[in-house]
């Protein structure tokens, strides 16, 4: 989500994400990335945009067009400088097979059941 809570993206790992660096005039972006799978907890960062070094080449290369119209417009100013964002999700102690039907029947692969779940497991026997 961008500073304004509006979703800029929403899909599956791994994804490569354009985000820009400038919300506005003189106005850094700001973003959360939160990352959800069900049965592990959500894990969300912040992602802020820092003054791009290079912005104070204007005093040099653009002048005080460059440094005080053109990239404060254009967002250039500001940089993100991670490149890449990892998580580690946990795994959660709750196991809910379906919150929606409480009362309903679900199968799952034992590969969604937690470990911690899977130890209080007992065989049935046919």
């Amino acid at each position: 989500m961008d500073r304004g809570g509006r979703e800029v993206y929403a899909g599956t790992t791994p994804a490569a994400v354009q985000l820009k660096s400038g919300a506005g005039f003189f106005q850094r972006a700001k973003y959360t990335i939160k990352f959800t799978k069900a049965g592990f907890a959500t894990q969300t960062i912040p992602l802020e945009a820092n003054v791009n070094g290079w912005y104070f080449g204007n005093l040099f290369f653009g002048g005080w067009i460059g440094m005080l119209i053109v990239d404060p417009a254009t967002g250039a100013m500001y940089r993100i400088p991670q490149k890449d964002v990892q998580v580690a999700l946990a795994q959660t102690t709750a196991f809910d097979l379906n919150p929606t039907a409480p009362t309903g029947l679900r199968i799952v692969s034992l590969d969604e059941v937690p470990a911690t779940v899977r130890t209080l497991m007992v065989k049935v026997q046919p």
